[in-house]
């Protein structure tokens, strides 16, 4: 882009401007005999400034600050645009994020209570083209809150599959049966909301421990539909463990079995006195993000449930 101003100045202060403006000028700027004049007798010169910046597409800077968060926390996002007519947010699940309009050049947002992973996307348009720029915004543990709901051990996935959340409640295996492993006949009513996953936290301890829990269907809460359990480390995990220790009850009714390396008999291997989590999913096991949470009719549910009935010790 070249901006071509009179400029009422002496040569020798021309240069002087054009080098406090960071501008190149030498006696090539001056184009013809028509650019040298005078004003009260001091001669003055047309400058022909060409600008640094080059007309191109938008500029944008997308930060988040901190990132990442200590799980539950919060994080302010901050973005300056340079050059753009147009500008829209877009990503950004469980926020306002992509609500906002028209942002302005420079701006900020603050997303609160941060559990997993996010990111968050702006996209800016001119006559040139389109610039978009994402932000990816983590969650880590607080090791002094586990384990707790929406804390993930370190080295965990805090967003283990995308667009389905961690259920709050129920949380850890004792809330809901007797302590690990539970005892026969401590049958409970166990309920999965639509598009979530509940992770039951327990400790093996030094002891064996090894046993089965059997699932039937009920008409509580959606009766029989399909479901997925998986015995790992990571809340929310149904792809890294062990094939043994990933199980899809048939639909009428099924068996988990779990023990530790040391026992016999059993599917799932676990290691005493190790933190695992019983993941619990409404979904088809090739399709997780896809959580099937309906009625006899195929009508959608808030929630599906089924009945766990704990075995306790069982080799």
């Amino acid at each position: 882009m070249t901006l071509k101003r009179k400029a009422l100045l002496t040569a020798g202060a021309a240069l002087s401007m054009a080098t406090l403006l960071g501008v190149a000028f030498s006696n090539n700027a001056i184009a013809s005999d028509d650019s040298i004049g005078q004003i009260n007798g001091v001669p003055t010169v047309d400058l022909i400034f060409v600008s640094p910046f080059e007309e191109s597409v938008p500029h944008i800077v997308l930060t988040a600050t901190p990132n990442p968060v200590i799980v539950a926390g919060q994080s302010n996002l901050h973005w300056e645009v340079v050059d753009s007519i147009s500008c829209s947010m877009s990503d950004g699940p469980g926020t306002a994020w992509s609500a906002i309009s028209n942002p302005p050049p420079m701006g900020d947002f603050l997303v609160e209570n941060v559990f997993s992973t996010k990111r968050f996307t702006m996209t800016c348009d001119n006559d040139i083209g389109q610039t978009t720029r994402t932000v990816v915004l983590g969650a880590v543990s607080d090791v002094s809150g586990f384990p707790g709901f929406g804390v993930f051990p370190l080295g965990c996935d805090t967003n283990p599959i995308p667009g389905v959340e961690w259920q709050a409640s129920p949380s850890s295996y004792a809330g809901l049966f007797m302590p690990w492993p539970g005892e026969f006949g401590d049958w409970q009513n166990v309920a999965v909301d639509t598009d979530k996953w509940i992770s039951l936290y327990f400790d093996t301890g030094p002891d064996i421990t090894s046993g089965k829990m059997e699932t039937a269907p009920n008409n509580w809460l959606g009766g029989d539909r399909p479901k997925i359990f998986s015995f790992s480390e990571c809340p929310g995990d149904f792809v890294s463990m062990p094939a043994a220790c990933l199980f899809s009850p048939a639909s009428t009714s099924g068996l988990l079995w779990w023990a530790n390396e040391d026992s016999g008999g059993a599917v799932c291997f676990l290691q005493p006195n190790t933190r695992y989590y019983m993941n619990i999913i409404y979904a088809a096991p090739d399709s997780l993000q896809q959580t099937l949470c309906t009625d006899v009719m195929n009508e959608p549910l808030s929630s599906c449930g089924f009945q766990g009935i704990p075995r306790g010790p069982w080799l």
